[in-house]
């Protein structure tokens, strides 16, 4: 009679355990697939992109008004306060000690507050110092200091808060909303940038 393939695969041996082998191949590879290439994301709705553009408006002139202040501080304080360079390093490392206590705070207070309440917090304390750094409270140490900490302290927290924030701006794809918010900010620093360069050659 005609003998069944399955009998035979269970009476050999050497092709059950050639089978087993390339089964079990396969499922390695399928799975190192399937690590690689992530679960799969579910399609954009219609508008998706809505409450991605005033955040990534947001994000990039918080951006450009802290590239602002850190490319003139160091002239500020040698120029207009005579900053000697002992005292331009111990504010540098000061400023990054205060940068470095935001950062770690954030992740903290971000939890308690809510991403978008701590967005606005930071916010609330980067853009009035911001501008009072423009009057003359820039021309005395007593007071132009405190405020540039107190900018960079809220530019920090605001910034960081506005990282996590992005990660649900797109539903299913935190990649790309972060990507979104990382390249408005470079566009910020870049016309800031932009127009130092344009003053410095008018100039």
């Amino acid at each position: 009679g005609i003998e069944h393939p399955l009998l035979h695969l269970l009476q050999n041996p050497w092709p059950r355990g050639q089978l087993l082998r390339h089964h079990l191949l396969q499922s390695i590879c399928d799975g190192l697939l399937q690590l690689a290439l992530g679960p799969a994301m579910p399609p954009l709705q219609p508008g998706w992109w809505k409450p991605l553009l005033p955040v990534m408006a947001a994000f990039m002139c918080l951006m450009g008004g802290s590239q602002a202040a850190f490319v003139t501080f160091g002239s500020w304080l040698d120029d207009d306060l005579g900053f000697g360079p002992i005292a331009l390093a111990a504010v540098t490392f000061g400023l990054g000690a205060g940068e470095l206590l935001a950062s770690t705070s954030t992740m903290r207070l971000t939890d308690h507050w809510g991403k978008r309440r701590s967005v606005m917090y930071g916010a609330g304390v980067m853009v009035p110092t911001g501008l009072a750094l423009t009057t003359a409270a820039h021309d005395h140490a007593l007071t132009g200091l405190p405020l540039l900490i107190l900018f960079i302290l809220g530019f920090e927290f605001a910034i960081v808060s506005a990282i996590s924030l992005a990660s649900n701006l797109v539903p299913g794809r935190p990649g790309s909303g972060i990507g979104a918010m990382l390249g408005a900010g470079t566009m910020g620093r870049v016309l800031v940038d932009g127009q130092g360069n344009f003053g410095s050659i008018d100039g």
